[in-house]
């Protein structure tokens, strides 16, 4: 859902000659949420200021998990160029 306020019309430099256009401009915010065109509209300044964050489809790794992850695989690159180095 694109929520938009502030809407209006500006003066922006063009093209390549330097010519001036006259533009819509607006503040904007997108989110995704089941809530109907009714509840938008009680709660539009709501929305648009701290508009809902849905919960990642897969949560994100730790950072542990990613530090761990990259170590796995430095030592299985290391492993294919050098050989074994007796670590794990």
């Amino acid at each position: 859902m694109w929520l938009r306020r502030n809407i209006r019309q500006v003066e922006q430099q063009g093209g390549p000659e330097g010519e001036t256009e006259t533009v819509w401009a607006a503040d904007e915010v997108y989110f995704r949420a089941a809530i109907t065109a009714g509840e938008v509209s009680e709660r539009f300044d709501e929305l648009f200021d701290d508009p809902p964050v849905p919960p990642p489809v897969y949560p994100a790794p730790t950072i542990l998990e990613r530090v761990e992850g990259l170590e796995a695989a430095m030592l299985e690159i290391a492993g294919t160029m050098y050989g074994d180095l007796g670590v794990s």
